[in-house]
C-alpha cells in the first residue's frame, strides 16, 4: 500500500538525482532519449502551458502552470513504478523457474508456484 508508494518515491527521486541509471535501463533508448524524455516531462510542457496561458491573457496562469507541474512529474513517476513492479515481478518468476529446475515453464505455471509458495510460507 503506502509503504509501497512510499519506496517508489523514495527511489525514483534517488534515481533522479543520481543521472537517472534505473530510468536508462528502463526506457532502454539510451541517454540522449532518456534526458529527453525528462527534458519534456520536467520542463518542455510546464514551459509550453505557460508560455500559452501568457498568450492567451489568462489571469489564472501560475495555479494552472504549478497543476501541470505536477501531472507531468506524476505522469513519468506512473511510468517509472509500472516498470518497476513489471521488473520485480517478472524477476520473481524467473526465479520460481530457477528454483524448480524446469525450463520452459509457462507463465501461468510461474504463477501458481508462486502462489504456492506464499500460502505454504503463510501456514508454515
Amino acid at each position: 500500500g503506502l509503504t509501497q508508494l512510499m519506496t517508489l518515491v523514495t527511489s525514483f527521486v534517488a534515481d533522479v538525482f543520481s543521472g537517472s541509471p534505473l530510468l536508462l535501463s528502463l526506457f532502454g533508448g539510451g541517454l540522449v532519449l532518456t534526458n529527453w524524455i525528462k527534458f519534456i516531462f520536467y520542463v518542455g510542457i510546464p514551459t509550453l502551458t505557460f508560455v500559452g496561458l501568457l498568450f492567451s491573457g489568462s489571469q489564472d496562469f501560475h495555479s494552472i502552470t504549478l497543476v501541470t507541474t505536477f501531472w507531468s512529474a506524476s505522469c513519468l513517476f506512473a511510468c517509472f513504478s509500472v516498470s518497476v513492479i513489471f521488473l520485480q515481478v517478472s524477476s520473481c518468476l524467473y526465479l520460481v523457474e530457477e528454483l524448480y529446475e524446469r525450463e520452459g515453464m509457462t507463465t501461468m505455471e510461474r504463477l501458481k508456484l508462486t502462489i504456492l509458495n506464499a500460502e505454504e510460507s503463510c501456514l508454515s
